[in-house]
């Protein structure tokens, strides 16, 4: 099973329902299933929730569902327990699309990362990956 998400502006409510139905057509040509969902505001996607009026997104967690994370006295190489909450922080800002979207949803994070060891606390900075900025010359 995979997971998609699309977006259409612009479109007339038949224009949508039209589009729609050639999808599903192609999928279905192909053997195989899909299944669509119109006219959402906001939708959840993977561990984002998508606000399209606002054009806001924020982390999200299906309910009942904690983050879990290594102990930081595991036997994990050094440079991956040592950089984790580094990792969380930079994941958790891509995510935020400001800093009250970061803060409202950081106190599970913190929790979990306190329950496996670790004690600095996350602070918001607006990370965005810049083009290139993690690719080496080989």
């Amino acid at each position: 099973r995979d997971d998609g998400l699309g977006s259409c502006t612009k479109k007339s409510g038949p224009e949508m329902d039209k589009l729609w139905k050639s999808i599903v057509a192609v999928f279905k040509g192909e053997g195989l299933k899909i299944t669509v969902e119109t006219n959402l505001i906001i939708t959840n996607y993977l561990d984002v929730t998508f606000d399209l009026r606002k054009e806001l997104y924020n982390p999200y967690l299906r309910p009942n569902s904690k983050p879990v994370y290594n102990n930081c006295q595991s036997n994990h190489p050094p440079s991956i327990t040592r950089q984790l909450p580094s990792m969380i922080l930079k994941s958790l800002a891509s995510i935020s699309s400001n800093e009250e979207s970061f803060n409202q949803a950081k106190p599970i994070y913190e929790q979990a990362l306190r329950k496996s060891g670790y004690n600095e606390p996350l602070g918001y900075s607006n990370i965005q990956n810049k083009p290139g900025q993690n690719e080496r010359e080989r």
